[in-house]
Order: C-alpha cells, then structure tokens, then sequence
C-alpha cells in the first residue's frame, strides 16, 4: 500500500509541476512562432559588390528610429573612419552609443543618411563581404556553457589551441590558465557564473581580435577592469592590431584618450569631436567628464578650467 500510494503521489506531483508550468510553456511557445514568422528585414545584398580597395567607412547625416519609437536615437550623425584609424564614441548612458555602432558594423538599416564603406553604400555591399571585414565586442559580454577554448573558438571556429592560447595571454587571462590544470580546457558555467566579470569581458574581447577583419568594434568592453588591466591589455590590442581600424564605445575617458579623434555624444547627437588634448582645450563637457573621473591634475590642474 505504502509503495502505491508513493507512486500515485509522485505522478501526482509530476502532473501538479507540469500544469503550473504550462502558462509559462505556453508564452515561450509563443514567442518562438512570433521571431519565426518574422519577414527577412536583412538590407544587405547577397549578391553585391564582394571587393573593395577603400575600406573608408563614412556616414552622413545618419539618424535611426526603433520600430514604434516617434524620437531617433540617433540623429544627424556625419563622421569619417579612415582605414588603421583609432576612433573613440565617449557618452553617458542612453547617449545612443551602441545603436552607432551597430550602424556602423551594419547590424542596423539607418532610417535616415546613408553609410558608405569605399564610397559604396551598404546596401550594395555583400552581406557575406561586410560580415568579414567587422569583429564586433558587443557590450554585454556573453558566456556560454562550454570550455574556455569553445567560448573563444566562437571567433573563428579553425583558431588553434596555440593561438587561442597566446590571444588569452594577450588579453590578460594567461594567469588564470595556467593556474588551472584544464588550462583552455576550463569549463565555464552558463552565463559565466564561475568567473568575475572582468574575465567575461576578457574572454570577450578575445573572441573578438583572434577574428580576422579589418575593423574592431569594442562596445564598452573595458568597463569592468582595472586601469593596470586596461592599461597592459591596450598595451597588447596595439602591437595585435596594428594598421587594423579600431572603434572604441565608452564612458570612461581613460579608454578614449589615447584615440586619434574623440566624438563626444549627447542624446544622440555628436557634440564635440577631436583628439583628447584639442577637446580639453575647446570642449567644457569633456573636460567636466575629465575631472569627474581622473580629477583636475589629470587635466593640467586649473590650466583648462574656468
């Protein structure tokens, strides 16, 4: 009796969890059809031009709406990225800072504008052409369950042990390989819960320069380590990417200074670009930024303020 009864209440149980998980079934389910019915909205050609000499990225009055959004979130943007060129996006939140960049990497159709890469508008580049030539470090640094080599392999699926070892190392986690017997064989929790934040955004950027493109997109990926950190693994991108374009997002001056042109961003809207020296001497936003975050001897004490 007792083991009938055990059985009749576990099945009970199973059929209790099955019918409070059902409406939550339900909405994933319907979910699932609604991304599956999407019409194809890619702007990109297939079919289009699959070669250029120029890689000069240039936007012109650029703006984007989200669909049933009335307000852009970017608007009038015009800038001009030159091939081997250090470019740096610096804005506070909701600043519009990561929708530019995925206009730029061509992730997003700009609503209004048009950006050329060589003279060519995207539309008439090929999908596969424009994929190649961009490494993107999108801003949230995602993890997934696998070993430390599945998660940076992701970057080009051929890389070896050897290289996914050394752009470990360039990116600051030759320590934490070496102090585990797994070495790039760690595994790593979902979501990367095993590992701090900062390591995410290693593994990240990792992930991103062991690709071969010609443009490297850091989205805010710098955000979560220490200056020391930041300094040495900058130190490494250089001689990695030297004559590779690169487009640095963030809020954090110390991750813009050393860039060749600054565009200083306000509510979608570029107010201020040049270099680091010429915006504290012509820029008072950027050097407010400056003083909040590395204080007034940063900036040359009272030289620039006032």
């Amino acid at each position: 009796i007792i083991q009938y009864v055990s059985l009749i209440s576990g099945a009970l149980i199973s059929l209790l969890w099955t019918l409070a998980w059902l409406p939550r079934l339900k909405v994933a389910v319907k979910r699932i059809d609604e991304i599956h019915s999407l019409p194809d909205e890619s702007f990109l050609s297939k079919d289009g031009i699959k070669s250029l000499d120029n890689l000069t990225v240039k936007l012109e009055n650029v703006s984007f709406t989200y669909p049933d959004s009335k307000e852009a979130v970017v608007k009038n943007i015009s800038m001009e990225i030159r091939q081997g060129e250090k470019i740096a996006i610096i804005g506070g939140t909701g600043s519009g800072k990561s929708t530019l960049v995925k206009l730029i990497a061509g992730l997003f159709e700009a609503s209004c504008g048009q950006i050329t890469m060589g003279g060519v508008k995207y539309s008439d580049i090929s999908s596969e052409f424009l994929r190649e030539k961009f490494s993107v470090a999108l801003q949230k640094a995602m993890i997934f369950e696998g070993t430390l080599r599945d998660n940076v392999s992701i970057g080009r699926a051929d890389s070896t042990d050897g290289e996914i070892t050394r752009v470990l190392s360039d990116c600051q986690m030759g320590e934490f390989v070496s102090e585990h017997s797994e070495g790039i064989g760690f595994f790593l929790v979902g979501m990367g819960q095993n590992i701090s934040g900062g390591q995410k955004q290693r593994i990240n950027i990792a992930r991103t320069i062991i690709k071969s493109a010609d443009f490297y997109i850091f989205d805010d990926s710098f955000s979560a380590l220490d200056f020391m950190t930041e300094r040495i693994l900058k130190e490494n991108l250089a001689k990695r990417l030297e004559n590779k374009t690169q487009i640095i997002i963030t809020q954090r001056v110390s991750s813009a200074m050393d860039a060749d042109r600054i565009y200083l961003l306000e509510k979608g809207e570029i107010i201020d670009v040049g270099s680091h020296r010429e915006l504290l001497q012509t820029s008072d936003i950027y050097r407010e930024i400056c003083i909040s975050q590395l204080g007034r001897e940063a900036v040359g004490g009272d030289k620039y303020v006032g």
